[in-house]
């Protein structure tokens, strides 16, 4: 294996750890809510971003490893990046700008980032290295000539590809793709109803609620959401322990750029447990 070979094979190594670390993010992270599997925003950022960086330098590390550089035609360039960005456009709308995130739109993201960034970097390769003169000796369908030193660098680099690709599955599989059915503990159920609640400030609210369960619950994400549908979420948060039958006092809080808490209006607020179970209550301040 020549120096471009090593290179190639070194950036697409690179490459493929980047996709397999955003598909291994794809299939661990989730979080249930509205009945459906949800990603954190700042996961899918990630997310599109990993697939974004992992695919240039897969495609990067092909085109230095010299394979197939050839058979490659200046033709038709512009037209792959313009394709390219429109792709990467889509993925980014899909992992970024929906109100809610979930698993499909971060799917989406993810494989939109990758095929449109493909598109993209080859048509900068075919425009910045591609032969122009295109004359019926040269035609662009005759078989290709494949250099010796090529063979080890597609060999390594399928195979990378391949085996990453494999595991990527295998852990989806076992994962199951985020199930985001109710939880129930061994033994015994979770149960949560609102008592009553107290509007604090525009940016803070009160829920008193009853562990209606059978086990002691662990609250630990909330999301609030206005009547437009404007959302406000905290996923790191460190909310109380209950107790079955007990009532507790819990503070929902928002940063009050997303939108505020007014009287005379209600608002959504989806509490998330350590169990992974979900309850819904409807707030009317």
């Amino acid at each position: 294996m020549n120096h471009g070979s090593l290179v190639g094979t070194l950036l697409s190594s690179a490459g493929t750890f980047a996709l397999l670390v955003g598909g291994l993010v794809l299939t661990q992270v989730c979080v249930p809510t509205y009945s459906a599997c949800a990603f954190p925003r700042e996961t899918s950022e990630l997310v599109y971003f990993l697939a974004m960086l992992g695919t240039a330098l897969v495609v990067m590390g092909i085109q230095q490893a010299g394979i197939g550089k050839r058979r490659i035609r200046a033709e038709g360039g512009a037209l792959i990046i313009a394709v390219g960005v429109v792709f990467s456009t889509l993925g980014f709308l899909f992992a970024n700008l929906l109100p809610l995130v979930s698993i499909t739109s971060a799917e989406f993201g993810f494989s939109l980032a990758a095929i449109g960034t493909a598109l993209f970097s080859f048509g900068l390769v075919k425009l910045s290295g591609g032969q122009i003169n295109l004359s019926t000796n040269h035609s662009p369908y005759q078989p290709a000539q494949w250099h010796p030193n090529d063979t080890s660098a597609i060999i390594a680099i399928t195979s990378i590809v391949v085996v990453s690709v494999l595991l990527i599955g295998l852990l989806s599989y076992q994962s199951g793709l985020c199930a985001c059915g109710l939880v129930l503990p061994p033994g015994g159920t979770e149960g949560l109803s609102l008592e009553s609640h107290t509007l604090n400030s525009s940016t803070n609210m009160t829920l008193n609620l009853r562990n209606t369960g059978t086990v002691a619950t662990s609250l630990m994400i909330y999301y609030v959401r206005d009547q437009a549908g404007h959302q406000y979420s905290n996923t790191n948060w460190s909310g109380p322990t209950i107790v079955p039958n007990a009532v507790t006092r819990t503070t929902i809080t928002i940063d009050g750029s997303s939108f505020v808490f007014q009287t005379g209006n209600s608002y959504t607020a989806i509490i998330i447990t350590s169990r992974n179970n979900q309850f819904t209550f409807t707030v009317a301040t």
